[in-house]
């Protein structure tokens, strides 16, 4: 399916964070901070997880965020982004992950892009309607790409 062509992404923004001294966007591995979490307060807790409590994270969330490559506090800042309509393709996915069960292709989907979750949990992963899924990180590295 050609998304673009189809009317299948929409661009839009969303706040990420941003390292002034590194001027970059930082991906959620390269922010560290303590553990919002008040039972937990781990403070090397990642952007994306708490290695201590289990706890899955915004990078946002996290209290005394720091950047890890240079350690200066990262500032919210809105990005570009391009998203999926999930919701408008979700009866095409769902037939496609059906006739690829029944071809005996699910198992190698499930292996190469979820890995470890159960066959239930990874069609629940795909099935819930959503409004939007993001693409990419950065627009501007994958504009030519769609």
């Amino acid at each position: 399916m050609k998304l673009k062509a189809n009317d299948k992404l929409s661009k839009d923004s969303m706040v990420q964070l941003w390292c002034e001294k590194c001027e970059r966007f930082l991906a959620d591995r390269y922010v560290e901070g303590t553990c919002p979490n008040v039972a937990c307060n781990f403070p090397d807790a990642r952007g994306d997880q708490c290695d201590l409590c289990g706890k899955l994270l915004n990078a946002e969330e996290l209290v005394n965020p720091k950047c890890k490559i240079c350690s200066t506090r990262p500032v919210p800042k809105d990005s570009e982004h391009m998203f999926l309509k999930l919701d408008e393709i979700q009866e095409q996915c769902q037939k496609w992950v059906e006739r690829s069960n029944a071809e005996g292709l699910w198992l190698f989907f499930l292996l190469l892009f979820l890995s470890s979750l159960p066959l239930g949990s990874s069609r629940l992963f795909f099935f819930n309607i959503m409004n939007r899924q993001v693409v990419n990180k950065r627009i501007l590295y994958y504009r030519d790409l769609v």
